[in-house]
């Protein structure tokens, strides 16, 4: 019959725990690298969508400019008061028609 010697087991005792750990962190590290595949495919469908991130050429084609939004806001403007001074003169002239 042979005894277990507790040395043996003492022994190789850190080379077991050595290789438990290492298996649990390659197995995290192998977890890590596909999270981060996953991120990075997320993130180059979100760089191509063309919605998001529209080429500056054509964000120059879609969008105005600030100076030339107030520019037509002023030249609107124009045009309302024209045509209030307008309206106010014909309501004048019927008033006054409508006294005689």
């Amino acid at each position: 019959m042979v005894k277990p010697n507790g040395d043996s087991v003492r022994k190789w005792l850190p080379t077991i725990v050595a290789v438990a750990a290492l298996g649990i962190h390659l197995i995290a590290i192998g977890n890590m690298v596909g999270d981060i595949t996953a991120r990075i495919e997320s993130l180059e469908k979100h760089a191509e969508n063309q919605m998001v991130h529209m080429p500056f050429k054509e964000k120059i084609e879609v969008f105005i400019t600030r100076r030339e939004a107030e520019k037509a806001d002023d030249e609107i403007k124009s045009k309302l008061s024209t045509i209030e001074s307008k309206i106010d003169f014909l309501y004048q002239q019927a008033q006054r028609t409508a006294q005689r």
